[in-house]
């Protein structure tokens, strides 16, 4: 095989304890109450639960890819690897690998953790290894960003939610594509129409809605999924379908209203005018709001004049996201 370093990829973690992302996290007294222990022959558990799954997160967004020299050939070891036990890899170097088992974060020696997974699949007569199935580099921040929301709200832990991405792909592009769209029309309502924000949206799922996330990074997408997937019983088809349904009809009735382009001081009596007929209308398709609601809500859109168009932008992110959320529900409780 010759010099192994001599044909270490650029993009290798080092294999010293000192140069090790997990160990570096590990060594800061806030990232556990044990101090860490150098790596031995078995597993050793380093730390369990939210603090594992946030930590893990922070890793795999920033680890690399190792190829190890074994005495099976050269096995390239991959970050967000999934290998038998539900062991996901978070870490590897030469020396040592990182991986979690449910809400649990170990390490190991990395030519133990070979042997042992070569003998796992052999025992379970398995034809092709786990590190043949490998996760974009690009795609490892967005994966780390569900760890913790979905392992909070959602009870899954790394390896299954890992799991549930590999064989959904393309229903994670269109949660990457339409959910930070989503995210934002709800945040500007939240921001610039707060009346219907809080009387009309917050109705549908309050502890959606009144928790929204700030931005929309891959962690607060992740934490916009994971709640809209706990939903109502299970059913995130309940939050989807009825947002979907006010968006369309507000925005519809808004425009059935020819609400006149005027200025803030104008839109006082404008408002005023339409607020009644409004109030009819939302209490038609299901929410009660009093007089004084329903003016704050038409003088807010005359106003500022964005409504309709946030509404639009909201009803289509949901429109795509809606099949999507139904499949990864199945998947996450089947």
């Amino acid at each position: 095989m010759g010099n192994p370093s001599a044909a270490r990829p650029s993009t290798t973690i080092a294999g010293s304890w000192a140069r090790n992302p997990v160990s570096a996290s590990l060594r800061h007294p806030a990232a556990s109450p044990q101090p860490a222990r150098a790596p031995s022959a078995g597993a050793h558990l380093l730390m369990s639960g939210q603090e594992a799954m946030r930590l893990a997160a922070q890793i795999l967004a920033n680890s690399h890819s190792v190829t190890v020299p074994s005495s099976l050939g050269d096995v390239v070891l991959r970050p967000g690897q999934l290998f038998s036990n539900d062991r996901l890899l978070i870490s590897p170097s030469w020396s040592t690998v990182y991986f979690t088992i449910g809400d649990r974060l170990y390490e190991m020696g990395t030519a133990a953790f070979i042997r042992d997974e070569w003998l796992n699949a052999m025992a379970a007569g398995a034809q092709k290894a786990a590190w043949l199935i490998p996760i974009a580099k690009a795609e490892m921040a967005l994966l780390a960003g569900l760890f913790v929301p979905w392992y909070l709200m959602l009870g899954v832990a790394c390896a299954k939610t890992t799991a549930i991405y590999v064989d959904h792909k393309d229903q994670f592009a269109v949660i990457w594509k339409h959910a930070p769209k989503a995210l934002e029309a709800l945040q500007k309502l939240r921001r610039e129409h707060s009346t219907f924000f809080n009387k009309i949206l917050c109705r549908i799922a309050h502890e959606t809605f009144t928790h929204l996330p700030e931005g929309v990074t891959g962690e607060d997408v992740g934490f916009f999924v994971g709640r809209v997937l706990h939903g109502v019983d299970g059913l995130p088809e309940v939050t989807i379908g009825a947002v979907i349904k006010v968006t369309a009809s507000v925005a519809w009735k808004i425009t059935l209203l020819h609400l006149p382009n005027v200025t803030v001081h104008a839109a006082e009596a404008a408002a005023h005018e339409r607020a009644e007929e409004f109030r009819a209308y939302l209490q038609g398709i299901g929410y009660t709001v009093t007089v004084d609601e329903a003016k704050a809500i038409l003088k807010d859109a005359m106003a500022k004049r964005d409504l309709e168009a946030t509404l639009h932008q909201l009803e289509e992110a949901c429109n795509a996201l809606a099949p999507t959320f139904q499949v990864l529900e199945n998947a996450i409780y089947e």
